[in-house]
């Protein structure tokens, strides 16, 4: 696909990010069967720049400085993304080398002009670090693109940068409780393992060894209530 803009590469593939996010779903207790109608791969602009802010506030002088990402579709700053860059260089890349056959790729236009994002930064900066406008200041603006991998599957809209694939908003999957039925089929599909069953033998004494350390008093009891029952019945 054509894109002659700059970008950071694909490294993360179609497979990689399919693997990625099926084994998120499983390892939840979500069973899901993902297609690649499901994926598909978003090129997305950043307005990315350095920052300056000086603070003076009670005569305590300070200074601060970074480098902050503005998602350019929705005008949200997203610095994590920045830590793309501790692997890779965006570059002027000619087109995207990803088979189409196998995925749709959606190359976004920016909605957001240079001056606008401008501002928008200034105005976040100066809330964040309860400064004037006029001492905050920019500097290294570019824009650069990101490839984030995208799955839909029914409620859920997953995303998987496709440099590193690491940042990702595998959090939104919820944890799925499992069932007895559940529970029972997996145990018994583990002790099928010789080595597995010894765990779940060991795991049934010690809990038993752990409750009568735990209730000793009562578990004395009824043998004290037991025994009498017993010298005056037998």
């Amino acid at each position: 696909m054509k894109l002659n803009k700059n970008s950071f590469p694909v490294n993360i593939s179609f497979e990689d990010a399919f693997s990625k996010i099926q084994k998120e779903f499983t390892k939840k207790g979500h069973k899901v069967n993902l297609s690649k109608n499901n994926f598909h791969l978003n090129i997305t602009p950043y307005w990315v720049c350095f920052y300056d802010i000086d603070s003076n506030k009670d005569n305590n002088y300070k200074h601060f400085n970074g480098q902050i990402a503005l998602n350019s579709l929705t005008n949200k700053s997203q610095e994590e993304y920045l830590k793309l860059l501790e692997f890779d260089t965006p570059q002027i890349i000619d087109t995207i080398d990803v088979a189409l056959e196998k995925v749709e790729i959606r190359l976004k236009k920016s909605l957001i002009s240079k001056e606008e994002a401008k501002e928008a930064i200034v105005k976040m900066l100066s809330c964040k670090f309860q400064v004037d406008k006029q001492n905050v200041t920019l500097s290294g603006f570019e824009e650069m693109y990101i490839p984030i991998w995208k799955c839909n599957y029914e409620n859920h809209e997953l995303s998987l940068d496709g440099v590193i694939g690491k940042i990702n908003n595998f959090n939104i999957i919820n944890k799925k409780s499992k069932s007895n039925k559940d529970l029972f089929i997996e145990m018994t599909e583990e002790i099928k393992d010789p080595q597995k069953f010894l765990e779940y033998v060991f795991e049934f004494i010690k809990g038993i060894f752990v409750f009568l350390f735990k209730k000793w008093k009562a578990v004395l009891i009824i043998l004290l209530i037991l025994l009498i029952l017993y010298f005056v019945f037998f």
